[in-house]
């Protein structure tokens, strides 16, 4: 065997460690699975004395720059800096945008008064100088998307999985590959937020459908056990007035948790290392990060981004990197930002001021829950279609302080049922697939608060929520009624005419309510009704 040449081995060694790797980085960063390498701590300093010439002059430029604005962050060798920017970004907002977010926001209207609050560790007030949603239970570790564009995916599920956290008190992992694959929304080119796959799909775990930081096709045979209950975007926004804005994302931060908000990533955004980030570039938006908090003392919102922990700063909290304190209105974030609430688990059944009710039998499918809330003495819910459960309801959990009136209809009409226990199906009641509007109530009001017009049909006439004054300007079997049931201590006037016109008669009952005949010259004619509520309200507190 050939002696191999000391001179030309130590030749060799020497190319070799000028292109090796530093800190367990790559010259080529496409090739790293994760922009932070697994299981490596990321020293900004000790890295940039070994970084390359190209480096450390974009980095030498990016703090001249600040120093001449007085800029109030610093830039270092962040295992960002070895990736393409447009690699690690990837956001790509729909050309129709801003179409798309008003008929969305006017489909779930309806709803989102509904929703129940969300518990937390802490109290969350827009009033509050500072709020941070890691000290109040409300956030997850964060992520790492690796080479691929798929931050709109990351945004998504930062923003779910706070939410799953927070409404069930779980903290999960779901998988934002079964997302990248299978949602339509993006690929590792970019994209846009995927919630609407988490509503109706629902997302797998991270164990079952890990991340691969490419994009393959879809497993149609995982399970997928999260979902979404519904989401909206913060709206209306309006960018130009920076203190209306950033009220407007304190108050969802605090009725839905962290947000999935937009931002323009530049150079100097890709080198953060800590401060407050107030470089308010131009540009359009290019990233997708989740809003967790703020500190007005700061003037700034804190992200927490998707590019792992050799980014970024802590955040003041922890020792997690990751995160960033971003002057509010810089480089436009929080634009296209978007809340999201979890389906709510109720495996040991519906709390006490509670009903659940489910698509399939046995408590099975897709479910809403109904909360009567303090300051409320009903909850009321006149069209179950909005929520793509009419004809579809099952099976009802009952709380053991309320009982529930179901109407086959719409605008509670037609047939009705009063539970006052859980029922896994409705189908002995004949009711099974037919509920179309419901009434959530107290067991201390033996009735629902209103009024039933009855005739050969009848109809219900709920005193609103609150129990204090309800109109029904158009009474749609107006041709129907013979008399009225009064349930409570209520002034009620019907009206001849729509709108409250024509002849007109006044009903009041005391707190038992009562049963009147209506006057000769209304039978069959009422069109109309004013329902007030006399004295205090039965509120539940």
């Amino acid at each position: 065997m050939k002696r191999f040449p000391v001179a030309l081995f130590a030749a060799l060694l020497i190319v070799i460690l000028s292109v090796a790797p530093s800190h367990g980085q790559t010259t080529a960063g496409e090739t790293r699975k994760f922009i932070t390498p697994r299981e490596i701590h990321i020293d900004y300093a000790a890295r940039e004395q070994a970084a390359p010439p190209a480096i450390k002059a974009k980095l030498l430029t990016l703090r001249q720059a600040a120093a001449s604005r007085k800029l109030r962050f610093t830039v270092g060798y962040t295992a960002a800096l070895d990736f393409d920017l447009r690699v690690i970004t990837g956001l790509v907002p729909p050309a129709n945008l801003e179409r798309l977010i008003q008929e969305h926001n006017a489909q779930i209207a309806p709803l989102v008064p509904r929703l129940p609050a969300i518990p937390a560790a802490a109290p969350c007030s827009a009033t509050l100088q500072s709020f941070d949603w890691r000290r109040a239970g409300g956030t997850t570790p964060v992520r790492d998307q690796g080479p691929c564009g798929s931050c709109w995916a990351f945004g998504t599920h930062g923003a779910f999985e706070a939410s799953w956290r927070l409404v069930n008190g779980t903290v999960i992992d779901s998988s934002e590959q079964d997302t990248l694959d299978c949602s339509g929304k993006g690929s590792c080119k970019g994209g846009w937020w995927a919630f609407s796959y988490l509503t109706d799909k629902g997302s797998a775990t991270e164990a079952a459908y890990p991340y691969v930081h490419e994009k393959h096709d879809c497993r149609h045979n995982v399970q997928r056990p999260y979902k979404a209950e519904i989401w909206g975007y913060v709206s209306p926004l309006n960018m130009g007035d920076r203190r209306r804005h950033v009220e407007q994302l304190k108050q969802a931060l605090c009725r839905f948790g962290p947000l999935a908000v937009t931002v323009n990533a530049t150079d100097a955004f890709q080198a953060y290392t800590g401060g407050v980030f107030d470089e308010f570039a131009s540009g359009d938006v290019n990233h997708a990060v989740t809003l967790i908090g703020w500190d007005d003392n700061r003037q700034s919102w804190l992200i927490k981004n998707s590019w792992g922990t050799g980014w970024g700063e802590t955040g003041g909290f922890g020792t997690e990197r990751g995160y960033m304190w971003i002057a509010y209105g810089s480089n436009k974030i929080g634009s296209n930002a978007a809340w999201v609430y979890a389906h709510p688990q109720r495996p040991g059944g519906a709390r006490d001021y509670e009903a659940v009710v489910y698509e399939h039998r046995a408590f099975g499918g897709k479910s809403l829950v109904y909360e009567v809330r303090p300051g409320m003495c009903q909850r009321i819910e006149p069209q179950l279609s909005k929520a793509k459960m009419n004809d579809k309801l099952t099976s009802v959990r009952v709380g053991d302080r309320v009982n529930v009136t179901l109407f086959e209809h719409k605008n509670y009409d037609g047939r009705h049922l009063r539970l006052t226990s859980s029922v896994d199906t409705l189908s002995p009641y004949n009711f099974n697939d037919r509920v179309s509007s419901l009434v959530v109530f107290p067991k201390t009001t033996p009735e629902p608060q209103g009024v039933w017009l009855i005739g050969s049909k009848e109809q219900f006439f709920p005193v609103g929520e609150d129990c204090r004054r309800a109109d029904y300007a158009h009474v749609a079997h107006n041709d129907d009624a013979l008399r009225l049931w009064i349930t409570g201590s209520m002034r009620v006037t019907v009206f001849e005419h729509a709108d409250f016109k024509g002849r007109s008669a006044v009903f009041q009952a005391g707190a038992g309510g009562g049963r009147y005949e209506l006057p000769q010259e209304l039978r069959k004619k009422v069109s109309s009704l004013r329902i007030e509520y006399v004295g205090a309200p039965p509120v539940v507190r």
